[in-house]
């Protein structure tokens, strides 16, 4: 039986990779040239005070200097290896539904705040790309990674309340 429960769980692994690998980068790609179009490259490229690198093609690095200032705001497109290990996490502890659900739904929602973002003016507003940098370095890796250690603590609890149940029983 535990065989058969560690061969599901490395099917489900394979099968996810193969998916993460060929279908969602590719669309994480698409999404990424979608956002970085060119009307966004055009208006950082006007500014004095901020320029634009894709060092990936899924990851930009935008360089506000001021004077003496100077400041680097990063963007990555959710869904990506923290993500993956998120995921990987997930099935290996073999959590509930749920927390699949809800790792996806925070990166959906990232990815949806992140395009809003991108389409404010950020030459003009500087708080834009704190957010952008907020939502690709902590919000992500956070909700991807936490969800794990939650699933556990959920399962534990509800472990406990079980054995509990069962015991006053009989």
């Amino acid at each position: 039986m535990k065989a058969e429960k560690y061969l599901i769980k490395a099917v489900l692994i394979a099968a996810y990779m193969l998916f993460h690998i060929y279908l969602l980068r590719p669309v994480r790609t698409a999404v990424f040239q979608y956002q970085v179009d060119e009307k966004l490259v055009e208006s950082v490229q006007e500014s004095q005070y901020l320029s634009f690198q894709k060092l990936d093609t899924r990851l930009a690095v935008f360089e506000y200097s001021e004077g003496n200032s100077e400041k680097l705001f990063f963007y990555k497109v959710p869904f990506g290896s923290f993500f993956f290990l998120g995921m990987i996490g997930l099935i290996l502890i073999g959590a509930d539904k749920k927390f699949f659900i809800v790792l996806m739904s925070a990166h959906s929602v990232i990815l949806i705040s992140a395009s809003f973002v991108l389409m404010i003016d950020i030459d003009q507003n500087l708080i834009a790309l704190h957010i952008l940098d907020f939502l690709s370095t902590y919000l992500a890796p956070l909700s991807a990674l936490g969800v794990i250690p939650l699933s556990l603590f959920y399962k534990k609890n509800n472990y406990s309340s079980y054995v509990q149940n069962s015991l006053a029983k009989g």
